[in-house]
């Protein structure tokens, strides 16, 4: 996921800690009397608006006092002494899935894809791209990220080699020897055809591969605890969690709407090894109601027509 929570609790001079991003929390966090319900609640009210928040806590905890926010942090203040302090930093990212999990694109057919999006508007002609793969490269740079285990404490070391390609004819050289990257190009930020209904905005694309077949859900109600999730099957056996390896049951995309929470499932589109993303900036979050069919039916043709493979939509956002 590419955002975190933390929810910081306040009462009186007592203090608990919840960072929702790893799902670790102190003992304060979880010992706060009574409070035990807002913790759990906390987790599930990552729809994409503060509105959702607000209307989840006032169910919980009456009318606020007052609500503050500033800098990506909500600030709620309730009767009794109760003060949260909500810090957030969410982005949406919008899928198309190839209907067939073992499907892999050709480095010919991702650049044509490429070139069909410039003629389309949605990015220019002189837009760079940017491969990155797990991969070793000997003449690309090499790129560390260093991390803790949440659960060892052990640090980790991720290592990533990155190419900067100037054009479009350049790019099916980089990716022949690859079958493991992610290609990323910045689209305009007043595109001719946006491809979602926001504001404008900047967007990038990326087209992704990878050696088998991964786990292209991404759903977010693994601890609901509503009755009406009890009988809900994929409560007891979720799919793999996004990028992990797909088993014989995640043949269907499960997806959590970031408007409303609810989950929506989508017909072979539970794995993939190749597929596209859109990825949009902080709290660039479309209204979704009740399909994900939500890009443009020029872009979905395109993408049809260039790689020869039937496309579903999902999404993913955290």
């Amino acid at each position: 996921m590419r955002g975190a929570f933390k929810v910081e609790i306040k009462i009186g001079r007592d203090r608990g800690q919840l960072a929702l991003g790893d799902r670790a929390c102190d003992r304060s966090g979880m010992a706060i009397g009574g409070r035990r319900l807002l913790l759990g609640l906390a987790r599930h009210t990552t729809s994409s608006t503060h509105h959702g928040l607000f209307k989840s806590l006032a169910m919980l905890l009456g009318n606020p006092i007052s609500v503050g926010a500033e800098d990506s942090v909500i600030h709620w203040r309730a009767a009794g002494g109760l003060e949260i302090v909500w810090g957030m930093s969410l982005y949406y990212t919008h899928l198309l899935i190839p209907r067939r999990a073992d499907y892999k694109a050709a480095p010919g057919q991702v650049a044509d894809f490429f070139a069909a999006l410039v003629e389309l508007g949605v990015t220019s002609l002189d837009s760079g791209y940017r491969i990155t793969t797990h991969t070793e490269q000997a003449s690309w740079a090499e790129q560390h990220r260093v991390g803790h285990d949440p659960a060892t404490g052990e640090t980790l070391v991720l290592k990533r080699w990155n190419a900067d390609v100037r054009t479009i004819a350049d790019i099916p050289s980089h990716l022949q020897a690859l079958d493991e990257y992610d290609i990323i190009v910045a689209g305009l930020e007043t595109p001719k055809l946006p491809v979602l209904r926001l504001d404008p905005h900047a967007v990038e694309i990326a087209c992704c591969l990878r050696p088998e077949a991964v786990s292209s859900s991404d759903f977010h109600n693994r601890e609901r605890f509503l009755l009406r999730d009890f009988f809900y099957w994929r409560w007891w056996f979720p799919p793999a969690q996004w990028g992990e390896p797909c088993r014989a049951i995640d043949g269907t995309g499960i997806f959590t709407n970031p408007t409303t929470g609810e989950t929506m499932e989508v017909p072979e589109a539970g794995c993939a090894c190749s597929w596209i993303e859109f990825r949009f900036g902080k709290f660039l979050f479309p209204r979704v109601a009740h399909t994900l069919d939500l890009l443009p039916a020029s872009v979905v043709s395109a993408a049809e027509r260039i790689f020869q493979v039937r496309f579903a939509q999902g999404c993913r956002w955290g």
